[in-house]
């Protein structure tokens, strides 16, 4: 019985091993992209005339994770959010030359560079009409001090919780034109392309060569790119 007894345990832990290391193993995944094309409101940012800078977000997005990301200069620069949806918690990314920078946000907490847009309403209105194939619903975004603006979202993707990285986190539905701000930067975002695709769960990860740093840290480095 003691012989028995050993060898249960030996393969009990064998067995626990290979499931935990499994847990670790890349995934292909199903995941939804939405392309956006940017469009600038001003002409210069700063100093640096806006025509220069990236034109397009991608939004990439499962049941429970979502990342989105702007590249530039020739892959020199990239902003990457990456959002557990199911947790709430959102890592901002920013690769800049050589340099590999995270931050990692609280539960709740709104990505590092995005401005709060506080005291923002969203009025739903009755306007309907299709983006990319989708049934799209108008609301008009209304922030003291500034002017209103047009707000496309639309119910037929149902996903819980995608827009924590972006200001609208109350609005349940899909994005597919808003109005955002990062850091100095103006920004509206028009979904022109949508498709499903087979990817590596390894593209939710923050790669090793990526260094931790404060919240202050990555909005400063960002507000210094348009000084």
């Amino acid at each position: 019985m003691k012989l028995l007894a050993e060898i249960f345990l030996v393969f009990f832990i064998v067995f626990f091993l290979i499931s935990c290391s499994r847990k670790d193993e890349p995934k292909i995944i199903e995941a939804k992209v939405i392309e956006y094309k940017i469009e600038y409101i001003d002409e210069v940012a700063g100093t640096v005339p806006t025509k220069i800078l990236p034109g397009k977000m991608t939004l990439i997005f499962t049941d429970r994770m979502a990342m989105n990301y702007i590249e530039g200069f020739l892959g020199q620069f990239t902003l990457t959010y990456i959002a557990d949806l199911k947790k709430e918690t959102v890592i901002t990314m920013l690769k800049l030359f050589d340099k590999n920078y995270f931050y990692q946000g609280s539960a709740g907490e709104q990505p590092a560079g995005i401005a709060p847009m506080n005291g923002l309403v969203l009025e739903k209105t009755d306007s309907i009409d299709q983006i990319l194939d989708f049934n799209a619903t108008k609301y008009i975004l209304h922030v003291p001090g500034d002017k209103d603006r047009e707000i496309w979202c639309t119910p037929d993707i149902k996903i819980k919780d995608l827009n924590i990285t972006t200001p609208y986190k109350s609005l349940e539905e899909v994005l597919l034109q808003f109005y955002t701000e990062l850091s100095v930067l103006k920004m509206v975002m028009k979904a022109n392309k949508y498709e499903e695709k087979t990817l590596n769960s390894e593209i939710f990860k923050v790669p090793d060569k990526y260094l931790e740093i404060s919240r202050l840290k990555m909005e400063k480095i960002l507000n210094e790119l348009f000084r």
